[in-house]
């Protein structure tokens, strides 16, 4: 299975080209910045306290080095920072998380690469036997999740539907019939405080 940062990635790679479309980059970069620390806190990396400010409870070296860079910059701090301040840090470091993340989703054979550009590998192989890619796959499983009332999402669905919505990336996922189910679906799940509500935090601020 693919981390929240490649899944989030793969959500919103152009279901034809496997790019990264010019008018969600602004957007993309906060929620791959909130991505990421929800992969540290999944991994048991970080804790986020009641001040919303971010320490690191685990500093031992992995194999991602993604995760090792963030941790280390988390350490090399000065001080306790808050969420929506590692969000920008990240953020800022996007291209080469996005560079980094495709070279993996190659690597487990989610995309492949031409001469000029990547393309969707087919068949994705948890979605056998189903012949499809990694972006119909992960994109239906999500449009599932809130279309049908009786499935009940898991704390990574629910944590990336969240991000997905905070940086206002449903087009990406969600036909335009949908998105109105999507929205209310959202609202009376709620978003939580946290990193879902630090990445729209820092979007309304960024980008007025």
């Amino acid at each position: 299975m693919l981390s929240i940062t490649e899944e989030l990635l793969v959500l919103t790679l152009d279901l034809k080209h496997a790019h990264v479309p010019d008018k969600i980059r602004p957007r993309l970069k906060y929620a791959l910045g909130g991505a990421l620390l929800a992969q540290l806190l999944e991994a048991g990396l970080i804790e986020i306290n009641d001040h919303q400010r971010v320490q690191v409870i685990q500093s031992e070296l992995s194999n991602d080095p993604i995760i090792d860079e963030a941790v280390q910059y988390i350490l090399e701090s000065s001080s306790s920072r808050k969420v929506t301040h590692w969000v920008r840090i990240f953020s800022q470091r996007t291209k080469k998380t996005i560079n980094a993340l495709i070279d993996r989703l190659c690597e487990n054979h989610v995309l492949d690469i031409t001469r000029s550009s990547y393309i969707w590998y087919v068949p994705f192989e948890p979605a056998l036997p189903n012949v499809v890619s990694a972006k119909y796959w992960y994109k239906d499983k999500l449009r599932q999740v809130v279309l049908k009332p009786d499935l009940e999402p898991s704390a990574h669905e629910m944590l990336l539907l969240q991000l997905i919505h905070a940086a206002d990336l449903e087009s990406m996922v969600f036909t335009r019939d949908e998105r109105k189910a999507v929205r209310q679906w959202i609202k009376e799940k709620g978003i939580p405080g946290g990193i879902p509500n630090a990445v729209k935090d820092v979007i309304d601020e960024e980008m007025i």
